[in-house]
Order: C-alpha cells, then sequence, then structure tokens
C-alpha cells in the first residue's frame, strides 16, 4: 500500500532529498531529528518530516487502510487534512479513536 510505502521510505531516508518547487524543498525525506508536534492527552502523537510525501506530493487513500479501524492505542495512522490528502504526517493513536475511522 502506499501509505505503508511512504512511511516506510521516510523512516530510511533512501528517496534523498526533497526537489525544488516542493513543500521541504532540499530537506530529506526522512523523519530523523523530527520531533512529534501535537500531542493530545488519551489521544495521539502527531509527527512528520515536514516534506510532501515521497510520491513528491499528496497521494490517495489506500482503499484497504480505510476498512482499518482505530479501535485501540498503538496504531499507526496516516495524518491528513481528509480524503486523499496524504503526505509525510502520521499519528500514533494512544487511545481507540472511533471518529478517525473510513
Amino acid at each position: 500500500p502506499l501509505a505503508a510505502e511512504n512511511f516506510r521510505s521516510l523512516c530510511t531516508g533512501e528517496r534523498g532529498l526533497v526537489p525544488h518547487g516542493h513543500e521541504g524543498a532540499g530537506k530529506p525525506y526522512h523523519f530523523k531529528g523530527k520531533h512529534f508536534y501535537r500531542i493530545i492527552d488519551m489521544f495521539i502523537n502527531q509527527a512528520g518530516a515536514g516534506t510532501d510525501s515521497v510520491y513528491g506530493g499528496m497521494f490517495k487513500d489506500d482503499p484497504g487502510g480505510l476498512q482499518l479501524k482505530h479501535d485501540r492505542a498503538g496504531l499507526l495512522s496516516m495524518a491528513n487534512m481528509g480524503p486523499d490528502t496524504n503526505t509525510s504526517h502520521f499519528s500514533i493513536m494512544v487511545n481507540a479513536a472511533p471518529h478517525l475511522n473510513g
């Protein structure tokens, strides 16, 4: 799935630098040195690379991924601004969050 490969690539840093004209231009496609920027008690911890996705912009939701439920703590989830707006931001669920399903 696209989201899993995007996250994996951002963990390894193997995609190199963000090209000119994209969010984070000149920075590495990498989570190294990044901090959680949003921590909401009993809900989520969010972080991101401050870049586009490794695909060069926003990418579409994985249809199979939308069937998974935010039903327990410890789950990794893409953080986005709505349908098909995935980039380099993610959330770690600290609790169940059914309102994020689908």
